[in-house]
């Protein structure tokens, strides 16, 4: 698929499904401290923030359980879904507006 001005970024695209989720993350670009949301592997929570995520380049890394990798590998970590699959759900997202709701 080409890009295109009404295409969301990877950024963008991860902005939604962690906020979708409950991880508050402000405005603006580039890394950020935030909870992990790989709730199996933090079993009491997490309640220092252990995970960074770059809203720049999309990408998301646990410092704690080592869950890293953009919007897909963590749709793929929480569901247990394909790569396939989880392309074929969020990749026609990705050519949404962005104030839609995705998840």
């Amino acid at each position: 698929m080409a890009w295109s001005p009404n295409r969301v970024s990877k950024g963008e695209l991860l902005r939604s499904f962690l906020e979708a989720r409950g991880v508050r993350l402000g405005h603006g670009l580039g890394w950020r401290k935030v909870s992990c949301i790989n709730k199996a592997a933090h079993s009491r929570g997490d309640r220092n923030p252990s995970a960074s995520v770059n809203l720049t380049t999309g990408r998301y890394k646990c410092f704690a359980c080592d869950l890293s990798g953009d919007v897909y590998d963590l749709l793929m970590a929480e569901s247990g879904l394909s790569y396939k699959q989880a392309l074929a759900t969020l990749g026609g997202k990705a050519s949404q507006q962005p104030e839609e709701t995705w998840f």
